[in-house]
Parts: C-alpha cells; sequence; structure tokens
C-alpha cells in the first residue's frame, strides 16, 4: 500500500519508463519513505499492467484449434511469406534469427 506521504515523489514519475528503466536501489532513494519491497510491488504491478496481451496466435485470431486446415499468419512482406511456405504457421512456434 502506497501511504499519503509517497504522493509528492511519486508525482514526479509520470511515466512506466520512470518506475521501470531507473536501478531499483536508485528508485529506492528518491521513495525514500517506501521500503525496498515496496518498491519492488510497485515495480512489478507497473510491469504487470504493461504488458500485452498474449497467447497462442489461433486464440488471439479466434481460430478453433480443432480445424487443422493449416491456417497461416501473414507477415506483411509477400517475398518472407513465399520463403515461408504461407506466412507462420497457426499453432507453431516460430524462431528469426541471424547477424544484425
Amino acid at each position: 500500500m502506497i501511504l499519503h506521504h509517497c504522493l509528492p515523489a511519486l508525482a514526479s514519475l509520470t511515466t512506466a519508463a520512470d518506475i521501470l528503466l531507473p536501478p531499483t536501489v536508485d528508485l529506492t532513494k528518491k521513495l525514500r519513505s517506501l521500503k525496498l519491497d515496496a518498491v519492488h510491488d510497485l515495480v512489478r504491478a507497473v510491469s504487470r499492467a504493461i504488458v500485452p496481451v498474449s497467447g497462442r496466435m489461433d486464440e488471439l485470431l479466434g481460430k478453433d484449434d480443432e480445424e487443422g486446415d493449416g491456417d497461416w499468419l501473414g507477415t506483411g512482406d509477400a517475398g518472407l511469406d513465399q520463403c515461408l511456405g504461407g506466412g507462420l504457421r497457426i499453432g507453431c512456434l516460430t524462431e528469426f534469427t541471424g547477424e544484425r
């Protein structure tokens, strides 16, 4: 629980980056009225709040997993889709690796 005396320090933290990017020790110094455990809880809560919804592609697209009709998800790049045989196969794990 964040106490009223913490509000002035919290007011200077206006974005998720203000909470997630600095080292926890620095954030604890800035929020000196909070103990380290409370700062960890704050960082964890902000991190969870900004994470996008995850799931399997067929679930996100509303596809029935039992269809088994070889659905593909296009990458938006026609050449890459052609190299992949139609795009990314729904229900499979695809990993891209290479040099930068």
